[in-house]
């Protein structure tokens, strides 16, 4: 009974956001309890339960006072000059923003709740009594108030994002995950990055088909999918294919029947994905299919119906040979979507055992086959492609050069390769050519125009978060101050990126 005495107090304050007949009541209980253990188990050791209790309380009540998102917030909005400082400020930076965007998880209010006010003001009680009751409330709940505002969570998202070069949600995914399950009230079936790797919609069926024309073919991929859930799922992939392919089409069916499938249309990356959403808006089956960078697709597939009748989706693509072989879509990344030993899967029409990977890395060819291609213009030029010969191959010389070097965040995980890098185009390139060095920036910072002898990559400042176009509209303005901006080559180091944070400028195929 001792145990709870303390607490019921503390309750009995906190239920002065009721009438005061609950207060008068929860305070009355409280001081019979108190009595009564007194009478039971003597004065003093009651008094001392109490009193550590309190202490327990109001030391604890202190030390939940610190919260992280408070000083970091307020150093991502000052100008960042020193940056190196900041750098080293990065873990208090990143509990602070992921206690910001977690805000609505961890705590029970912000500071401009007036539940109490407004209740006692709904009674007709004179503004002085019921702001009264508002302030003890506001004191007692002040270790579980978020000290800060509802604008916090959409900041903490863009800061998190310009500084670390990579979306909250993918770069604090496991304490996002742990937060989101613990507390879940499941909306939307957008397979957001918190459904990667996620079992919901099984692979039922897989058919590869590839059509040989010399030393390139055509190549279908057809997908069968049964939605294991009770409700509406969406499926994405993130896969990449070689620098020659070219995709074709998507296409969805809920048959089989090739004819009754939904045709496809091209438009820009930021158009499609608008009628891709609304689409998802107004129940119609939409699929999107975009081009997310250098060799890098993003495919998406909504809705797949709830334990109903399967989804069908098709996708085409053209591809050269490579090493006597048809190169398959090579996966980064999957949300929702899964496969098992039950899943049926065929190539040209013979079955595939296993349930590893999405696809095997390659189909082989029947024979392998070079080719020259010529293509006549409009303008009735000539273009001809012929093989690579490896052993043709010999380094630049007497060339002039421009590396690129991607400046931002994400490089830091790279930073051993880079130094690789540079020293190699330092000790092998450099003896027999010219090389500018340019270095990108996220601003405040500028780009800098550097000589290649004598960079030191371990040194160099990887910082914030930078598009592949901004690196380029920096290239392009340092280069109009170079002694001779004429090159002959432009080399960029960087990294794969993020996705998520690229503008939408690429094209993309939607159905």
């Amino acid at each position: 009974l001792t145990i709870v005495v303390f607490p019921l107090f503390v309750c009995g304050v906190a239920m002065s956001s009721l009438p005061f007949g609950m207060v008068f009541v929860a305070q009355k209980l409280w001081w019979q309890n108190f009595q009564q253990s007194i009478d039971r188990y003597g004065r003093w050791q009651v008094q001392a339960l109490v009193g550590g209790l309190a202490i327990v309380w109001f030391g604890g009540s202190i030390a939940l006072q610190y919260q992280p998102q408070v000083e970091a917030l307020a150093l991502l909005k000052k100008p960042q000059v020193d940056r190196q400082a900041y750098l080293q400020q990065a873990p208090l930076l990143r509990r602070g923003l992921l206690n910001a965007y977690l805000a609505d998880y961890r705590y029970l209010r912000y500071p401009d709740d007036r539940t109490v006010l407004d209740a006692y003001r709904w009674l007709k009680l004179p503004e002085s009594i019921a702001q009264g009751f508002q302030n003890t409330y506001n004191l007692v709940m002040q270790p579980f108030t978020y000290q800060g505002g509802h604008q916090d969570r959409q900041d903490a998202e863009t800061l998190y994002a310009q500084f670390f070069d990579t979306p909250i949600i993918r770069g604090e995914r496991n304490a996002i995950r742990h937060a989101v399950e613990s507390n879940f009230n499941r909306r939307e079936a957008s397979a957001g990055l918190l459904s990667i790797d996620a079992q919901r919609v099984l692979l039922a069926r897989q058919q590869v088909k590839v059509s040989s024309h010399g030393d390139w073919a055509d190549v279908e991929l057809h997908e069968t999918y049964a939605n294991q859930t009770l409700e509406q799922e969406e499926i994405l992939y993130y896969f990449s294919l070689p620098e020659s392919a070219a995709v074709t089409g998507v296409w969805l069916g809920e048959t089989e029947d090739l004819a009754s499938r939904f045709s496809f249309q091209i438009a820009t990356r930021g158009a499609a994905q608008q009628v891709y959403k609304n689409e998802v808006r107004q129940r119609v089956d939409p699929a999107l299919l975009e081009q997310v960078g250098p060799q890098n697709y993003r495919l998406r597939v909504y809705p797949i119906l709830p334990q109903g009748k399967p989804m069908h989706m098709w996708m085409t693509y053209k591809v050269m040979q490579q090493d006597g072989s048809w190169p398959l879509p090579r996966l980064n990344e999957r949300r929702n979507v899964y496969w098992s030993r039950n899943t049926q899967r065929t190539i040209d029409g013979k079955s595939l055992a296993g349930a590893g990977e999405w696809l095997p890395q390659s189909v082989a060819a029947n024979k392998s086959v070079v080719e020259v291609h010529q293509l006549t213009l409009p303008n009735s030029s000539n273009i001809i492609a012929k093989p690579f010969d490896p052993n043709g191959y010999s380094l630049p010389n007497n060339k002039r050069l421009a590396i690129v070097l991607d400046g931002s965040y994400s490089m830091n995980v790279n930073r051993s390769n880079v130094e690789k890098t540079i020293e190699w185009l330092q000790a092998n390139i450099l003896p027999h050519n010219q090389m500018d060095l340019y270095l990108t920036a996220s601003t405040p910072a500028q780009a800098k125009l550097l000589p290649m002898a004598g960079f030191k990559p371990g040194k160099a400042v990887f910082y914030g978060s930078i598009e592949p176009q901004q690196m380029l509209a920096q290239f392009q303005t340092l280069s109009k101050g170079a002694t001779n901006p004429q090159y002959d080559a432009i080399v960029a180091i960087t990294d794969r990126g993020s996705y998520e944070l690229t503008a939408d400028r690429a094209n993309s195929r939607s159905n």
